[in-house]
């Protein structure tokens, strides 16, 4: 069923072009030969190129109807790829003029570095309230981090990076949490909440009001990417709302920090008013946790 839109450009298209054809060589082409010494057979010729147009007017007229007659659900219900060299492109246009946005990945290192500042720069423009929904990886859970510590390190993409390790986890873990209580108190139009859980996914989860964007860890492997009118839209949206209620949610009241006022002291008592006490951090991975938090790095580019 043609339920792509290059297809169905494909179809009218050539039809159009086929019926021009047809009425020029019906209308101009015949009248001029048929004075000409090939003048019998020109009442044939205009007999077939009649046929023909009748059955290709036939034709598209029962194409419109069966796309008109389809059912909205199968057209949309649809998962299209996306190569990697458009992945962020796709990924900003899934976050333009957008009030809702929910990430669910591990670290959060291209929602924090990238996404959200995006997002916080967009609503300061606009002066729109923008409801966002972050769920990462516990840094408090030891086990947690040191898997994925462990599966990321694999990947091929992390040949060119530096050693993952558990703590590198956790501090990649704190510093997205910092930003986001940061954005929150330089940005008011910014309602981010923060949610924690216990499982590493292979898996990440753009979504917003305009469209999902399921991605995976190594930057080289494509992407997923359906509407807002598709059927795994409205189920990828269930997904995460279930991931939510599971996860351990950290308070909205706290106050966060701009980044310029960020130090050891504030950051240790934000991470301690949430509920993730840091007190085996030295000062020296508090100043690292600023740093990151400070730093809108693209990680992938």
């Amino acid at each position: 069923m043609l339920v792509k839109k290059y297809q169905k450009r494909l179809l009218f298209g050539s039809s159009f072009l086929a019926f021009i054809s047809l009425l020029i060589a019906r209308f101009f082409m015949v009248p001029y030969f048929s004075g000409k010494p090939t003048a019998s057979a020109s009442g044939i010729i205009s007999s077939i190129l009649d046929n023909l147009l009748a059955a290709l007017v036939t034709s598209i007229s029962i194409a419109c109807l069966v796309l008109w007659l389809n059912p909205p659900e199968e057209q949309s219900a649809i998962m299209e790829i996306v190569d990697s060299p458009h992945i962020s492109g796709v990924l900003k246009k899934g976050r333009d003029r957008v009030s809702e946005y929910w990430y669910k990945g591990n670290t959060g290192r291209y929602f924090r570095s990238v996404t959200l500042p995006d997002l916080a720069n967009e609503a300061r423009l606009d002066n729109t309230t923008k409801n966002i929904f972050l769920i990462i990886l516990d840094p408090t859970n030891e086990k947690t981090c040191n898997y994925y510590s462990s599966f990321r390190g694999k990947l091929r993409s992390a040949a060119k990076d530096k050693p993952w390790t558990g703590l590198r986890v956790r501090l990649e873990l704190y510093s997205a949490i910092i930003s986001a209580y940061a954005w929150k108190a330089q940005e008011p139009a910014l309602n981010i909440t923060v949610a924690l859980v216990d499982t590493v996914s292979l898996f990440r989860i753009d979504f917003s009001s305009r469209l999902v964007v399921i991605t995976r860890e190594d930057e080289r492997q494509p992407a997923l990417m359906c509407r807002s009118d598709s059927l795994f839209y409205k189920s990828y949206r269930e997904d995460l709302f279930v991931s939510f209620q599971q996860a351990k949610i950290l308070s909205n009241n706290i106050l966060g920090v701009p980044f310029t006022l960020l130090d050891v002291e504030s950051t240790r008592k934000i991470l301690d008013d949430v509920g993730l006490g840091c007190r085996e951090l030295s000062d020296s991975d508090i100043f690292e946790i600023i740093s990151l938090s400070r730093r809108a790095e693209n990680p992938y580019a």
